[in-house]
C-alpha cells in the first residue's frame, strides 16, 4: 500500500516539471508563442510550490490547491492560445 501511495506522490513531479518545460521547448522548436508556455511554467511551478509546503506542513487543502494548479495552467492556456 505504501508503494501504490509514493507512486502517484510521484505524479505531480510530471505534471510540473516535466510538461510545461516540453512545452517550452516546442514553442521555441516550432516557432509558437512564447508567452504562454512560460505561463504554464509559472503556474505549475506555485503549484508543485504547494504541494511540497502544504505536505510538510500537513495542511490538506493546501496540497489539494497545489494539485489544482496544474489543470487550472492547462485549461488557461490552451483558452488562452484560442483567444489570442
Amino acid at each position: 500500500m505504501q508503494r501504490q501511495v509514493r507512486s502517484w506522490a510521484l505524479l505531480p513531479l510530471f505534471f510540473a516539471i516535466l510538461l510545461p518545460w516540453l512545452w517550452v521547448y516546442f514553442a521555441f522548436a516550432y516557432g509558437l508563442r512564447k508567452d504562454l508556455p512560460f505561463l504554464a511554467l509559472v503556474v505549475t511551478h506555485s503549484g508543485l510550490a504547494l504541494v511540497r509546503l502544504g505536505r510538510r506542513s500537513s495542511r490538506r487543502l493546501l496540497t489539494w490547491a497545489g494539485i489544482g494548479c496544474y489543470p487550472l495552467a492547462v485549461a488557461l492556456c490552451l483558452l488562452l492560445q484560442n483567444v489570442l
